[in-house]
Order: structure tokens, then C-alpha cells, then sequence
């Protein structure tokens, strides 16, 4: 692996020609479509025998990486690091344990399935439920599955069917499969339109298996302090809770809670059950703002910047917060935080938690990026010309001075507004990435500008 080369996505498969060849056929789909970077991760046989799968259609973007194994110490033939040739009594399958991994480096952990929708979701339900043990009949039903869906015992192999709990087999399947439902969440090797009542079931059966999650929190959203900034998010919160069912708690300061629960109350009766709403404390006196000024609204221009360099009071607050969901909902953490690129030290704070991180700009993709390159490189004190050019644009975008706020203009990288946005702006891009409030047909050049720096659009 080249040291230089900036790795986007790492896959482990299963040591098998039937994990490792979809893996790398999901890998090269991945870099066609959004020119991502992915490392392969297994033993050196297996990688050997995927880079002759890949130099018979090459894919710069995929690169592997070797993990030592001595098939003699866990008991295998020599050279044996697939089941290619292998005796069925041999077969280990099924990484969950990379969950807790993922986990500890802070990163985004998805579980692969190989197989279809239906196959995938009877053979999850079976080993984590053993139901052909809890009755005399050969037939039996099973969990996640409607009741007209009845199998036969005929259909198990034999190590499933005399599978009771305290066996190898059972020891292993259902920690690796227990610990892979905690992913964010699972890839499967199907089409809508093949199995359609299976991939419903299969949501459905993960809402049945883990019930006890039902209620819990799976995003938390941090809006910066302004109505500009709050609708955007209430709104983002609403579409992510209609499609997913997911609930969602967002983040604020006492009185842009107290507005935001009025939008909720007073016009989205159907959203509020899903969207939970959290204050953090917040004293606008301690630094220089008028009394209960808690956003931007009626706020003369000259202190916004208060208001701005104000917001870090709120990372311990809101760590605080965090760890109070995650003890509460008995150590699982949410998905992921979702939060203004403005607020770039909750980064830090993700990070420190295990949870993902996204930011999300309120605007769309071109002002986004052209605002943030004009702070990050200030490239109208790089000329003496009014015209610019700006770094991430081509040549062809120039800008003038006279488009820019009296702030920005002024500002030298020793200011207060530059020290604020370069240190916040420049955190928030180390977040997983960036969510943008466009659609592809109205910016193409700035998603695709935005897009190198991972971001997806909606509106």
C-alpha cells in the first residue's frame, strides 16, 4: 500500500472465494461511483489471489493490505486460508468483532452480507434464536418472519440443527452475529426488485430482535444558534425520522429549544414523537451578549462574533449529553452526530465518544465551499488586484472584494473572526463528511467541487 495514498474505505471479507469475490466486486462499484479509496484487508494467500482477480480488470482506487496467518496454529492444513478444498467441519465465518474495532478508531463500521436479503435474514434468525430447539415439530416459525413462513428442520445442515446454545458453533455465530447487528448498518447483495418482501421483513425483523432499542436515540444534531441554521436542521431531522423511523435529538441552547419545540408542537404534530429535543446551558452575560440573546435574530452585526466565539462553552455541555445517552441506553451509542460546520470542535468530541460524525451546511454546495476556502486562504490578501481567484475553483470563477463583508475583508489570519472560522472550518472536514442542503441539478460544479471532500446532497 502506497504510504502517500489517502485511504477513504478498509473491507475485511470472510476468507472464502465467495466473500472475497463480491467484496472486491462492491469495492470496484464504490470507486467507479464516487472515486473513493479502498484498501482490501486479508491473510497473504487470499490477497495474492485477489490481485490476479484484479489485474484481469484493473482498478487504480483499490489497493490490499496482508495480515499474517499461520494456518498451523489454529489447527488447519498448511497454506489453508480460504475455504476453497477445506472439510465443512473447519469453516469459520463472520467478523463482528470488527464492530469494537471500528469502534475504538472513531470509524464508520458497515457489515457486508454476501448473499440475499431472505437467505441472510434465516440464517441470522435462526442462530440467534435456535427456534427449531423450542419445539417437538419438525416445522417451525421463525423470529422476524410472518407466521405463514414455516420451516423444516430437513432444511438445516447438521450443525445447525443439533445447535443448542453451548455448542462451538453457537459460541461463535451468535457473538459475531449479536456484535454485526451493531454496525451501523448492513450492505446486502440484492435488488429491490428480486426480493422486495424480504428486505421489508428483514427491517422488520432487526426492529423484533432488538426491541429493546426501539426507543433509542440514534442521531444527535447540533445546529448553530441562528434561524438560518435551526429550520434547516428541524427540517433535515423530519425527513430522516419519516424515512428511517429513526429517533433523533437535537441539540441547543434553552431558548432555541423553547423555539424549535413550538415548531414542533404547533405545526408537525405527526414528527415531534420521533424528535426529542435537549438543552444545554447557556449564559449569554458570560460572554458579552445582552440578556437572553441566544441566536443571531435582532443581534447587531458587531457581536454575532460573540455569539460565535461563544459556542465552545458548549463542548463540555454537550459531551456531557452524550455520554448520558449512551449510559442510558446501556452503553450503545448513537449512529452518528450531525452538526454545524461552525461548530468544528465536535469533532473532538465524536470522536472521544466512538460516534460518527457529519456536518451539515445549511446552503448550498457552491457558497458552502466558497465560503469556507475564502476563510481558510484569505486569497484577497494574496493580490493587490480587487479580483481574485479562489483555491478549489477553476480559474474561470474570480471574485471581487466588493462581494465581501466588511469582516472578511478586513480579516489578516490574526483576527478574531479568522481565528474562529479557520480553526472550526478546518475541523468540521475531518468529520466523516459533509451533508449539503442542494440538489445535483441546480450546482453540478460546486457538488462536485464539494464532493472531493466527501459530501451527499439533499433538499
Amino acid at each position: 500500500m502506497a504510504s502517500d495514498q489517502q485511504i477513504d474505505i478498509v473491507m475485511i471479507p470472510m476468507m472464502a472465494h465467495g466473500h472475497l469475490i463480491p467484496f472486491l466486486a462492491l469495492a470496484k462499484q464504490i470507486h467507479h461511483r464516487t472515486g473513493f479509496t479502498i484498501a482490501i484487508v486479508n491473510t497473504p494467500l487470499n490477497i495474492q489471489y485477489l490481485r490476479s482477480a484484479l489485474r484481469q480488470d484493473p482498478t487504480p482506487g483499490i489497493t490490499f493490505a496482508e495480515l499474517p496467518f499461520n494456518s498451523a496454529g489454529h489447527g488447519l492444513p498448511p497454506n489453508t486460508e480460504s475455504t476453497e478444498n477445506l472439510p465443512l467441519d473447519l469453516i469459520d465465518v463472520f467478523f463482528g468483532w470488527t464492530v469494537d474495532v471500528a469502534k475504538s478508531l472513531g470509524i464508520f463500521n458497515f457489515s457486508f452480507t454476501t448473499g440475499g436479503a431472505y437467505g441472510t435474514l434465516a440464517y441470522v434468525s435462526l442462530w440467534l434464536n435456535l427456534p427449531h430447539r423450542q419445539t417437538d415439530s419438525e416445522e417451525f416459525s421463525l423470529p422476524g418472519f410472518p407466521e405463514r413462513c414455516r420451516f423444516h428442520v430437513s432444511h438445516l445442515h447438521r450443525f445447525l440443527r443439533n445447535a443448542d446454545g453451548t455448542d462451538i458453533w453457537s459460541r461463535f455465530f451468535q457473538p459475531q452475529i449479536s456484535s454485526s447487528m451493531q454496525s451501523f448498518g448492513w450492505l446486502c447483495n440484492t435488488a429491490e426488485e428480486i426480493e422486495p418482501f424480504e428486505r421489508a421483513e428483514g427491517r422488520l425483523s432487526k426492529e423484533v430482535e432488538m426491541d429493546s432499542e426501539n426507543e433509542q436515540i440514534k442521531i444527535v444534531m447540533l445546529p448553530f444558534m441562528a434561524h438560518g441554521h435551526l429550520i434547516p436542521f428541524l427540517a433535515l431531522a423530519k425527513q430522516i425520522h419519516l424515512r428511517t423511523g429513526f429517533n433523533i435529538t437535537i441539540a441547543n441552547t434553552p431558548l432555541n429549544v423553547q423555539y424549535l419545540r413550538s415548531t414542533l408542537i404547533g405545526h408537525d404534530h405527526q414528527h415531534r414523537f420521533g424528535i426529542h429535543l435537549a438543552e444545554l446551558p447557556f449564559n449569554s452575560a458570560d460572554h458579552g451578549l445582552p440578556p437572553n440573546t441566544e441566536n443571531t435574530e435582532n443581534l447587531p452585526l458587531d457581536q454575532i462574533g460573540n455569539l460565535l466565539t461563544s459556542s465552545p462553552s458548549l463542548q463540555t455541555p454537550f459531551h456531557r449529553l452524550l455520554l448520558d445517552i449512551i449510559a442510558k441506553q446501556g452503553g450503545n451509542p448513537p449512529l452518528c452526530i450531525i452538526s454545524d460546520p461552525f461548530f468544528g470542535w465536535v469533532a473532538d468530541v465524536a470522536k472521544s465518544t466512538g460516534i460518527l460524525h457529519i456536518s451539515f451546511a445549511t446552503g448550498g454546495a457552491y457558497g458552502t465551499l466558497a465560503y469556507a476556502s475564502l476563510w481558510l486562504n484569505l486569497p484577497h490578501r494574496q493580490t493587490h488586484s480587487d479580483e481574485f481567484s479562489l483555491p478549489g475553483f477553476p480559474e474561470r470563477c474570480r471574485f471581487h472584494v466588493s462581494q465581501l463583508h466588511e469582516f472578511m475583508r478586513k480579516a489578516d489570519g490574526s483576527d478574531p473572526w479568522s481565528r474562529f472560522m479557520q480553526a472550526q472550518i478546518s475541523a468540521s472536514f475531518k468529520s466523516f463528511g459533509w451533508l449539503c442542503n442542494t440538489v445535483e441539478e441546480i450546482e453540478p460544479l460546486g457538488l462536485e467541487s464539494l464532493r472531493k471532500k466527501k459530501a451527499w446532497n439533499f433538499s
